[in-house]
């Protein structure tokens, strides 16, 4: 049987043993069932409840804008942003997508940049991965 050891409200450790054993080993923590939360987890008494998620970082932005570039420039079967946009600097049949997927490219990297730094500014809230990605200009492939 697992239980959480719980101090200041937080789960602190969760061990194998009985609620009984387990209170007899912390006799100062409230000792409860673990077979649900973890560590980290808030218990207020009846209910455990996750931590909150960490805030997002610069590089979470990022990861997320490669994967939506890349997933992009798949939809026309390049293997990625850079096989897509490397097709502008050369002469045939591809050169003309690899022309707007690298403008559309900048296009989105501007405006992502520009919604981080006005986050980091205090002039937005800060954007949900999902809200970046909907700001994001929308891929016009040539005809």
């Amino acid at each position: 049987m697992k239980t959480h050891i719980i101090e200041s409200g937080v789960v602190i450790n969760t061990i194998l043993a009985t609620v009984a054993e387990a209170q007899t080993a912390f006799p100062s923590a409230i000792c409860i069932d673990g077979e649900t939360g973890g560590i980290g987890w808030a218990w207020d008494g009846t209910t455990l409840t996750p931590p909150p998620a960490p805030p997002l970082t610069l590089a979470d932005y990022d990861a997320a804008l490669t994967a939506h570039l890349d997933a992009v420039a798949q939809t026309r079967r390049y293997a990625d942003r850079v096989s897509c946009s490397v097709r502008a600097g050369y002469v045939g049949p591809f050169q003309a997508e690899g022309i707007a997927f690298a403008q559309w490219m900048d296009a989105c990297n501007a405006t992502g940049y520009s919604m981080l730094e006005d986050f980091q500014k205090g002039i937005i809230p800060q954007p949900t991965i999902a809200e970046m990605i909907a700001a994001l200009p929308a891929m016009v492939w040539p005809a």
